[in-house]
């Protein structure tokens, strides 16, 4: 942590920058291919998150950090090669991005405000390809619902 933070001001880079650098190389350790189902990917996204789930929660101080975090993910899932071979391909983008939420990497409200940045992007490009993709919507409607119902329950209790 201590050598991450004085490269961060070495670099001027935010920690933004760190917590995708450092999702985008969690990803390439999972020495994922293309023909990966969506659970491999996530037991091998567990078992990294094992170890490195500390560092990317201690570094994901706000919401910005943890929205680089799912940014790198579909950054992976786009960018072709092996990685984005599999992470494209559905369900998997969807449950990895459900596996970082489940793990506590990213919170509900980041999931969200990600998702209400890209329902800006264009359909038919690849970005919005992965983010229409039925799966992942499903995923965000569960989000919203439950989102909804504890906004529901805490002002039930403030009645």
């Amino acid at each position: 942590s201590i050598e991450l933070n004085s490269f961060k001001f070495s670099q001027n880079a935010t920690y933004s920058d760190c917590t995708m650098a450092a999702t985008l190389t969690i990803l390439d350790k999972m020495q994922i291919t293309p023909s990966m189902k969506a659970g491999k990917l996530v037991a091998s996204l567990k078992s990294k998150l094992e170890r490195w789930a500390p560092l990317l929660q201690k570094m994901g101080i706000g919401i910005d950090e943890e929205k680089s975090i799912v940014k790198a993910l579909e950054t992976a899932a786009v960018g072709g090669g092996d990685i984005g071979e599999a992470l494209s391909a559905e369900p998997n983008f969807r449950f990895m991005l459900q596996t970082l939420h489940d793990e506590e990497i990213v919170t509900e409200e980041a999931v969200l405000a990600w998702a209400a940045d890209r329902r800006e992007t264009d359909p038919e490009s690849d970005l919005g390809k992965l983010f229409n993709q039925q799966p992942t919507q499903d995923f965000l409607e569960w989000l919203n619902e439950d989102s909804s119902d504890e906004d529901d329950e805490s002002s039930d209790e403030e009645d």
